[in-house]
């Protein structure tokens, strides 16, 4: 099933109620925005569940990761020093 996110924002009961799997679609864009997948399936999708939100982990937190490792060390180690002053 395709909904417009207008009429989800109309009729919320059309997402609690669910199911079958429901497409959330700006019409207007004719982009897809999200799946709604009934609950009672969870333990198809936990593996992927697992690997999106990772992925998701992964890109909230980029610019942390990407920074060297040795400058890592040397922040925590003048944190460090700070503290004890």
């Amino acid at each position: 099933m395709i909904l417009a996110i207008n009429e989800i924002a109309k009729r919320p009961r059309l997402i609690s109620d669910i199911e079958d799997i429901i497409y959330i679609k700006d019409k207007r864009k004719d982009i897809l925005k999200s799946i709604v997948i009934p609950a009672k399936y969870i333990s198809f999708l936990k593996d992927k569940l697992e690997d999106i939100e990772y992925e998701l982990w992964l890109q909230r937190n980029k610019k942390g990761l990407k920074r060297d490792i040795n400058n890592l060390f040397d922040d925590a180690i003048d944190d460090i020093g700070n503290k004890l002053d």
